[in-house]
């Protein structure tokens, strides 16, 4: 049967957080959710009651190579059969808005639609900042610049989730994930971006990222850090090569960088300002921004402190 969605969803041992995902999806017959276990642990999945078994419209691929989420997602695109593809990770879900967005878009013939997310902290369900990157995007672009905005959209959004891409743009160009650790889908998602034709951009927030200090963004190892490293050299000589000039990429790195010395890890410091270096960044240029940003907030850190021993002083002589 040919459909108008697939939902794809990598998943890996976090079922609770997976059935959360599936019930957010609204049960409709244009609409089919495929779901790629990524050889989950049988002492942590109950794979005889798998979140989706019992909803027709759900279809479960287990694989038994763990390659990671990005392999899984390139599991899912060879079973889709479908007009449009959306993505999203089984930690996270889809807001109440997402059933009237399917309806809208179910017959337009934009490459991709860009759409808003929303993000809380799990647990709480407080308000997050995961999304504030995004959000930023979607409102430069509706209300500011469009210009600017669409480029950073299309190069710089490297979340493949939010987004309804039409399937024929992805069969044509061939655009996959990568297989990594981390950052596994920038490439699919600044490729997807360079290609579309069309694309439209809609403020409303379909999807709510769940916001862990265990997720992978947030468990970086120092093969991460590398796997980051040649990943955002490799995008930036990509953006470089079509002539764009986007200020966002050396923002990035000089935090990721900032945190390794804050670390004391000079080596990987060293190896990472080595590997930027081969995709054409100035590593002397970059060590003098992060020496320069290193002394500003030992400024700032230094004012707070004496902002705070100040008040200290004058609450005990009650004067405050």
């Amino acid at each position: 049967m040919k459909y108008t969605y697939t939902i794809i969803i990598p998943h890996k041992n976090i079922p609770k957080f997976l059935h959360r995902c599936i019930d957010s999806i609204p049960r409709r017959e244009d609409t089919h959710i495929i779901v790629v276990d990524d050889n989950s642990n049988p002492d942590m999945v109950d794979f005889d009651h798998f979140p989706g078994y019992d909803r027709d419209d759900v279809e479960l691929v287990f694989t038994k190579d763990g390659k990671g989420a990005g392999y899984a997602r390139n599991v899912g695109l060879e079973h889709a059969n479908s007009d449009k593809i959306l993505f999203a990770d089984a930690d996270d879900f889809f807001t109440y808005c997402f059933n009237d967005v399917l309806n809208e878009y179910s017959e337009d013939d934009s490459d991709v639609v860009f759409l808003n997310m929303c993000s809380v902290m799990e647990g709480t369900y407080l308000h997050s900042n995961r999304c504030a990157y995004k959000n930023q995007l979607i409102d430069g672009y509706l209300h500011k610049d469009p210009v600017k905005f669409e480029q950073l959209l299309r190069y710089d959004e490297g979340s493949p989730c939010s987004k309804i891409i039409k399937k024929t743009l992805i069969d044509e160009y061939q655009v996959t994930f990568e297989e990594l650790p981390i950052h596994d889908d920038t490439k699919f998602s600044y490729q997807i971006g360079h290609y579309a034709k069309k694309i439209k951009v809609d403020e409303r927030a379909i999807y709510c990222i769940s916001q862990s200090p265990t997720s992978i963004s947030f468990t970086l190892t120092d093969d991460k850090y590398l796997t980051r490293m040649h990943v955002i050299g490799e995008r930036d000589r990509f953006v470089r090569g079509l002539g764009l000039n986007l200020d966002c990429t050396g923002k990035f790195l000089l935090r990721t960088l900032s945190e390794i010395r804050d670390a004391g890890k000079v080596n990987l410091y060293e190896e990472c300002l080595g590997i930027l270096e081969s995709y054409g960044f100035q590593a002397d240029m970059m060590r003098k921004k992060i020496n320069d940003r290193a002394k500003r907030r030992s400024r700032i850190e230094r004012r707070i402190r004496l902002k705070t021993m100040i008040k200290r002083f004058l609450i005990r002589c009650h004067i405050l």
